[in-house]
């Protein structure tokens, strides 16, 4: 099997909806990285296969799978900053992902104050001339999402501190982060 064949299995556990799937997914990814460092190149991963791990974690609702989605995305970061592997390109989508399954983790307070950090990373990243990242509505909003989910009593203050943010930078000609109709539903 090679990098083609691996990634097709890991996004097909991702969209399996089986318990188990995602951590299934993630040890493939994990196998598929020790080959390759052992020489294996067919064994190569590439952005769409962590991809669809992330993908997998994500939407798993399983304990722990957040944390683990963040360190695949840093993963993939990791190997763009080291030149080690020029096929993986983290983008927006995979960090809003990885900010999604924050949101829906259950972690409360810890979950939110962990979004916006990753947030706050994105930006650096954009900031510092990676094109492929840069926070948009949907990454706002799943911050916001995740102080809503939170239970924490400074969620709402917290949230509205963040819709403000959103309508300085819209205001200021950033119209990628204009707050939408799910925006004002999530507050």
């Amino acid at each position: 099997p090679d990098a083609f064949t691996y990634t097709a299995v890991i996004d097909a556990y991702a969209k399996s909806g089986y318990r188990g799937a995602a951590a299934r997914a993630d040890q493939l990814l994990d196998k598929m990285e020790a080959e390759y460092i052992a020489g294996d190149t067919d064994l190569k991963p590439n952005t769409f296969t962590y991809n669809a791990v992330i993908n997998a974690l994500a939407k798993s609702g399983e304990s722990g799978a957040a944390a683990r989605a963040e360190r695949v995305l840093q993963n993939m970061v990791n190997r763009q900053n080291t030149g080690s592997n020029e096929d993986v390109k983290p983008t927006t989508i995979n960090f809003n992902t990885v900010l999604d399954a924050w949101a829906k983790s259950g972690g409360g307070r810890a979950a939110a104050e962990r979004a916006e950090e990753i947030l706050e990373w994105m930006d650096r990243l954009n900031s510092s001339g990676n094109m492929s990242v840069k926070p948009d509505t949907i990454s706002f909003n799943a911050v916001i999402d995740a102080w809503a989910r939170s239970g924490d009593k400074r969620a709402p203050q917290r949230a509205e501190q963040i819709l403000d943010h959103m309508d300085d930078l819209c205001h200021s000609g950033n119209k990628d982060v204009k707050p939408d109709t799910y925006t004002y539903n999530t507050l």
